[in-house]
This record gives structure tokens, C-alpha cells and sequence, in this order.
């Protein structure tokens, strides 16, 4: 019996933990989750980045698609995909054929997402009734807007913010959520030359108002230049700066920096979707405010302080670039295309502009 009671004493004795052994157990633990956590974090980036890419690929692709159907055509403007709003928009009338009550196809009119999603077969599907057989009252651009917001083949896994309606200029007015991921470079989307006199809202549509495009230029594959330095769409932010956080204007007539679909380039101090007026260096620049709103679009960068986005080119390939690099302004609009100084933010004056009052794309 003795040795029975000795025998449980010694194998309690032996499974135990002392309260020295738990805490030293405890503090191995944590210091290999100090180590790992950041490794894991760094990879979860790393897979985002990867699958971001892919749907951007997925873009240069069906770019690709609709060029072929389209006759080169370059989608996402009102002069090509959006242009039946419009009476003769290649000449500058814009008597318009619809309004906000009566426009199908398209979110607005420089929605990209909307014929590259058609061309690839997964055209939207509005309900059916029998007076609205083109999907064409405000209700349906509002589904097809939603519709476009829960597609993964348009949505950054990098992307956690979210997108409030600007209400005094929506028709009609979406609900808060996510922020479309993707954004077009517009100067490609533009006629070349200047807006026909009189017509000051049209320079806003199919002339730049920014940059002067060469006239000779209209929205054609074959015109982009290089297309493997020409930026197709990138890792965006709706319309943000560093006042306000990211929203949408879902009016159906947009003008580029305003529409949820569209902006200038990362080069320009007024860029909404592509901000950089709080970039070091650059303060006292037009939206400049206590925000840095590069966290919005440069989503893919390697911690705090590290601003990287992924953009498409036209050939079809993908990259990854820093702010900086990524706001060189020949990437972002076609051979010829004069920006002047007033535009850039004061870094990408420094880098890039050589003391000159204009920078000519190459």
C-alpha cells in the first residue's frame, strides 16, 4: 500500500508544471510570435499584391478583347464606349441622345469596367420589365454600380476602405461601401485638340481640360505610343485627397477626376484618385491637408511609410511601382501630350521636368 501511495506521489510529481516552467513556456510563445507575426503579415501583402495583379492582367486582356471587336477602340471613355450618349461626339456636338432616366449599358459615361465585363461574356442582366428592355433608369445603373462593386474580378484584396455617395451630384445616389479598386488613365480616352469654341462643358468630357493631347490623337490602341510604358488602369481611389476620404459620384455625364472610373495620372496635383499632395515635398500642393491620401490607392506598399501601387499597361503586362516612379508623366498619357508646369506636384516637377516649363511625352 506504501508503494502504491509512492507511486502516485512520483507521477503527480512528474506531470506537473512548476509556475517558473508556464511563465518561461509563455515567454517563448510570445517571442515567436514577435518573430512570425511581421513574416506572416509580409507574406499576406505579398499574396494581395500577387492577386491584385492577376485581376489587373485579367483587364489588359479583355482590353484586348474589346479592341478587337471595337476597331481598335480603346473602352471606358465618352468618346468611344460611352460616346452613343452623345449626338456626334467626334466632333464635338454634344446634343445628348440620353439623360440621367435613360442611359444604358454604363454606370457613366466613363465607366471601363462595364464593356469590359460585357466583352467577356458576363454582361449585366438587369431584372426584366418590358419598358426597359437596355437596362437604362437610373434603379439599373445603380444595380449595375453595385454589381461592378461585389465583382472580384474588379476588387483588390489590398482594399478595406470604404466609399460614401456625394449626394447634391449622384443620380442616383449608391449606399456606402466599398471602394472600386481599379481606375483608367483618362488622357487616352480623350479627341485630341482643343474643345470647339463655346463648348466648355465638353472640354471637361472629350477634351482635356489638363493636359494638352496631341491633335491629331483619338482613343486608338495604335496611338498609345509604347504600350509597354503607357499605363492602361491601375490600383485606384475613386475621387479622395487629403481632406476627405474616397467617394462616388455616379452622375451619368462625368467629367475625368470626378467620376469613380477615371483621373489624369499620379503626376498631377490635382489627381483625386491617385493623390500626392502629401508626399514629402510636396506641401502647399492643391489638395494638400492633414491625410496622406496615397494610404487610399498606393495600397501595396511594405508597412507604414512605403507607397507602392500595381498598374496594367497597354501591351498587357502588369508592374508594381513606388509613387514616385509610378508619377513619371509619361506613363500616363500619349506621345506628343504636353503637361504643362502648373500641373505636377512639386516632386514630380523636381524629378522629372528638368527646370522646364512644359514636359513633352515621349
Amino acid at each position: 500500500m506504501r508503494t502504491y501511495n509512492n507511486f502516485r506521489t512520483r507521477r503527480r510529481d512528474f506531470g506537473a508544471f512548476t509556475l517558473i516552467e508556464l511563465l518561461v513556456v509563455i515567454s517563448i510563445i510570445v517571442v515567436l510570435m514577435a518573430l512570425l507575426l511581421p513574416t506572416l503579415a509580409q507574406a499576406k501583402r505579398a499574396a494581395q499584391s500577387v492577386a491584385c495583379a492577376a485581376n489587373l492582367h485579367g483587364m489588359g486582356q479583355a482590353l484586348f478583347e474589346y479592341a478587337g471587336e471595337w476597331n481598335n477602340a480603346i473602352p471606358g471613355g465618352p468618346a468611344t464606349s460611352s460616346s452613343f450618349i452623345f449626338s456626334d461626339v467626334g466632333n464635338g456636338v454634344l446634343n445628348y441622345n440620353y439623360n440621367p432616366a435613360n442611359c444604358p449599358n454604363v454606370c457613366g459615361s466613363w465607366d471601363f469596367m462595364s464593356p469590359l465585363s460585357n466583352v467577356e461574356g458576363q454582361k449585366f442582366i438587369p431584372p426584366a420589365t418590358a419598358d426597359d428592355p437596355l437596362a437604362a433608369k437610373p434603379a439599373d445603373r445603380l444595380a449595375r454600380y453595385y454589381a461592378l462593386r461585389k465583382d472580384k474580378r474588379f476588387f483588390c484584396p489590398s482594399n478595406y476602405i470604404m466609399s460614401v455617395p456625394q449626394p447634391a451630384y449622384d443620380n442616383p445616389v449608391p449606399t456606402v461601401g466599398p471602394m472600386l479598386s481599379y481606375t483608367q488613365t483618362a488622357n487616352f480616352c480623350f479627341y485630341g485638340g482643343a474643345a470647339p469654341k463655346g463648348d466648355s462643358y465638353g472640354a471637361g468630357v472629350v477634351y482635356s481640360q489638363y493636359v494638352q493631347v496631341p491633335g491629331s490623337y483619338t482613343p486608338r490602341m495604335d496611338l498609345v505610343g509604347q504600350p509597354s510604358e503607357k499605363i492602361f488602369v491601375a490600383d485606384g481611389a475613386e475621387a479622395s485627397n487629403p481632406k476627405h476620404g474616397p467617394y462616388t459620384e455616379l452622375d451619368y455625364i462625368q467629367t475625368a477626376f470626378y467620376s469613380f472610373d477615371a483621373d489624369i495620372g499620379a503626376f498631377d496635383q490635382y489627381s483625386l484618385s491617385w493623390n500626392r499632395d502629401n508626399a514629402p515635398g510636396n506641401a502647399g500642393g492643391y489638395y494638400s491637408g492633414l491625410f496622406d491620401a496615397r494610404n487610399y490607392a498606393f495600397r501595396h506598399g511594405d508597412g507604414p511609410g512605403d507607397f507602392r501601387f500595381n498598374a496594367a499597361f497597354f501591351d498587357g503586362h502588369v508592374e508594381s511601382m513606388d509613387d514616385l516612379t509610378g508619377a513619371n508623366p509619361d506613363l500616363w498619357c500619349p506621345p506628343g501630350t504636353i503637361v504643362p508646369a502648373s500641373e505636377p506636384t512639386k516632386d514630380v516637377y523636381q524629378k522629372y521636368f528638368g527646370g522646364q516649363s512644359n514636359f513633352v511625352c515621349h
